[in-house]
């Protein structure tokens, strides 16, 4: 229950005002993808994608669009939001979330 109610929370994960880099990777049926990524106050600052997934869109369109995402449960929202299959075709915005938010 201490878990849910405190630690498993968006505040004390990411609002605490800090800065962080992360870097995670999965393997996707549709090809391997790398995200790296700077946040502060639990806002993505910069983020970059890289992977062997395909996509006929040019990925930085993608990653200017989710800077000032928050890593919470709306990010699956702002990803449903674009055309996530012109740059990872075959993913699902709720799996690049996840990816995302770690």
């Amino acid at each position: 229950a201490l878990r849910d109610a405190k630690y498993a929370t968006w505040e004390w994960n990411y609002g605490r005002n800090i800065q962080f880099e992360m870097r995670r990777e999965e393997k996707f049926e549709n090809g391997l993808v790398t995200v790296d990524l700077t946040a502060k106050d639990g806002v993505i600052e910069d983020i970059h994608f890289s992977g062997d997934f395909f996509g006929n869109g040019d990925i930085r369109e993608l990653e200017d669009a989710l800077k000032g995402a928050r890593l919470d449960r709306g990010l699956e929202d702002v990803i449903r939001g674009l055309d996530l299959d012109e740059y990872m075709a075959g993913i699902d915005p709720e799996e690049l979330a996840e990816l995302i938010r770690g």
